[in-house]
């Protein structure tokens, strides 16, 4: 069981699939790391940024309208473990760390 899971729907006329490729389109690894950092801030409940990512292994590629689960597990002060999982397969795993968002 996760501490917190974020789900999402990846929007097929997402412009991070644009060039990503034409013919396979995936969701790019700067779009995953937005996925996070959207799950983190809902989780927080305040604005979070990614600070490091260690060890994040990408296992495999995501594509247009899957449904994707971003689960979070507290790890440490600032610290979480996270997967993202589609279909109840494993699409990324790893650990990072993060920081509140300053506020502009």
């Amino acid at each position: 069981m996760s501490d917190f899971t974020f789900e999402t729907t990846l929007a097929t006329d997402d412009p991070l699939f644009a060039g990503h490729f034409p013919d396979v389109p995936l969701y790019p690894a700067i779009g995953q790391l937005a996925l996070i950092e959207a799950a983190l801030s809902r989780w927080q409940q305040s604005p979070c940024a990614l600070a490091a990512a260690p060890n994040l292994k990408f296992l495999r590629p995501l594509r247009p309208g899957e449904q994707v689960e971003v689960r979070l597990d507290s790890v440490g002060a600032a610290e979480v473990a996270v997967e993202i999982r589609v279909a109840g397969s494993c699409a990324l795993r790893g650990r990072i760390h993060y920081c509140r968002a300053e506020a502009a």
